[in-house]
């Protein structure tokens, strides 16, 4: 391919462009895998008792089990692959930027190359941008292009870990789209078990976490004896208390599997809030349980119906946070166990996470948000359920044992402002918008808090 082609591809395959000499190009790469994408554009799921799961359907079906022999995994991205070769160069550097002159350099690496040839794979792209590339060996240009990403759902490929995805992008109050690259929900990041077998992150993972940007680091699961655990069974999940981010914030708020009852005190407020806080502060945040489904599914549809998600349709004309948790079972087997990971990849296995019975808590949880109408406040939609729920519930409920815990409606209000592209990071609105949400007058500004 001559220097000065421009290429222009639109696919939703993994994308693989041969440079074998220096090329100028621009490349429309979808970053959704063929089996997310299909969900996205068809699935009309809803939380509605009874309702079907597209995750049923042959089409579906089809798709999650072939996705090996195309070359992805389900709960992961399409990437990029740079080919580059140079005969006599034995390493070359990788850099990407956001901007032509690599300005803003967002991954730089070194490579190997094998009798002169090497590649490199890109990828965890943000939708809607457009990524500059290059590769030299210290004297020459081996390769170069653009890459202008397209689709909707930012999953993100950690190969030790599993089901994991940026919550941005679905549409929130007044149409406005979720912010990429602050909020990030998923399985574990390793530890060891209650058989004592360790899993550690490789050095290659932790530094992928870490060029995402990642600050802080909350794990949703408690040791055996607490919450909803008898003190004599054995968990099948990594246990609380390990991060593979020592420069992050961790924590570990809540008590485990009584996250699902949203009448507990033990429920998912100190864990939204926390997640709101280290927003506030400037620090994208990671969220999880052992699988990311249920524990993490709860912790999720409370922060999208917080931001009015539940109200906006899906392209397809289902319920977003439906959907959103539907794609969880992309990453899951007929066990509702992991289907990827260190052990080996069970790809002709999944577990229909909408409709299996394991995860009847994480919708009772969802629709007991529903159903809420205390203090005779007329709560219209789940956005204002969600915002009652983490303001007001504890406070002003009799809820046996109850805490005060909440958050404040200052900090509800610019979470999703903020989260919702409508201002900046210092409450300033920002440009093509005129009003911001403010949130239900009997939100409660400040109160004693426990967190």
């Amino acid at each position: 391919m001559a220097v000065g082609i421009i290429l222009l591809l639109t696919s939703c395959a993994q994308t693989t462009l041969n440079t074998a000499t220096p090329v100028s190009a621009v490349v429309d790469v979808c970053i959704e895998n063929a089996t997310a994408a299909d969900v996205l554009a068809h699935s009309r799921s809803t939380f509605k008792e009874g309702s079907a799961s597209y995750l049923d359907s042959d089409v579906f079906r089809q798709l999650r089990s072939t996705a090996l022999d195309h070359g992805y995994r389900n709960d992961q991205p399409n990437t990029f692959t740079v080919n580059f070769a140079r005969k006599g160069s034995k390493r070359a550097e990788v850099t990407m930027a956001t901007d032509p002159h690599f300005t803003h350099v967002v991954l730089s690496n070194e490579v190997a190359l094998a009798n002169g040839h090497g590649s490199f794979r890109l990828g965890n792209f943000v939708p809607r941008h457009t990524y500059y590339y290059k590769v030299t060996d210290g004297k020459h240009l081996l390769a170069s292009g653009a890459i202008q990403t397209t689709g909707q759902l930012r999953m993100i490929r950690i190969d030790n870990s599993w089901n994991i995805r940026d919550l941005g992008g679905w549409k929130g109050w007044g149409g406005n789209a979720v912010r990429y690259e602050w909020i990030y929900r998923g399985g574990s990041l390793g530890g060891q078990d209650m058989n004592h077998q360790t899993y550690f992150l490789p050095t290659a993972d932790i530094d992928e976490l870490h060029r995402l940007g990642i600050r802080a680091h909350l794990d949703l699961r408690a040791e055996p004896g607490q919450g909803a655990w008898p003190t004599d069974e054995k968990i099948n999940a990594y246990t609380l208390g390990y991060t593979p981010l020592r420069d992050a914030e961790f924590a570990n708020i809540t008590t485990d599997f009584a996250l699902y009852d949203a009448t507990a005190n033990t429920a998912a407020v100190d864990d939204v809030a926390w997640v709101i806080q280290q927003v506030r502060k400037g620090n994208p945040v990671y969220f999880h349980c052992r699988t990311g489904a249920d524990r993490t599914g709860v912790v999720g549809m409370t922060l999208l119906t917080l931001l009015g998600c539940d109200e906006q349709p899906s392209a397809s004309g289902g319920n977003q946070v439906a959907i959103d948790y539907e794609l969880t079972s992309l990453g899951m087997d007929e066990q509702g166990t992991i289907a990827y990971n260190t052990t080996g990849i069970h790809p002709y296995y999944y577990s229909n996470r909408y409709a299996n019975t394991i995860a009847t808590s994480s919708y009772n949880y969802f629709r007991t948000l529903r159903s809420l109408q205390p203090d005779n406040i007329a709560l219209t939609d789940m956005q204002q359920r969600s915002y009652y729920y983490l303001n007001r519930f504890f406070l002003d409920n009799d809820v046996p044992g109850a805490s005060r815990a909440s958050i404040s409606k200052e900090d509800l209000d610019w979470f999703i402002n903020f989260m919702l592209g409508i201002t900046d990071h210092s409450g300033q609105l920002l440009p093509g918008h005129t009003t911001r949400f403010v949130g239900p007058e009997w939100g409660v500004v400040r109160m004693e808090d426990k967190r």
